[in-house]
């Protein structure tokens, strides 16, 4: 382990932690809303393949690889959204 380097039980839990995060979000909308996107069940499994790639990080830096996941698929999801005329005024109604 390289100084600074995440251990691998800190990066199970930060990465599996996101990544349990993001299943049970896509699991809830599918049993309230019934209606999810493929992609919201693509992106758990993408935050634990980053998961290698964290471990071997400096702590700062892997925290700032997942901040950089999470704000591009939070800028993918308001993209696609947009895009398709839903916002969320119109999902209330």
């Amino acid at each position: 382990m390289a100084h600074g380097a995440l251990g691998c039980i800190s990066a199970i839990a930060l990465f599996g932690g996101t990544s349990l995060y993001l299943a049970g979000r896509a699991t809830f909308l599918v049993l309230s809303v019934r209606c999810v996107r493929p992609e919201q069940f693509v992106a758990p499994v993408v935050a634990v393949l980053l998961l290698p790639v964290g471990r071997h990080l400096p702590a700062l830096a892997a925290l700032g690889l997942l901040t950089a996941f999470l704000a591009a698929l939070l800028g993918y999801e308001a993209w696609t959204r947009r895009a398709s005329g839903r916002t969320s005024r119109n999902a209330i109604k």
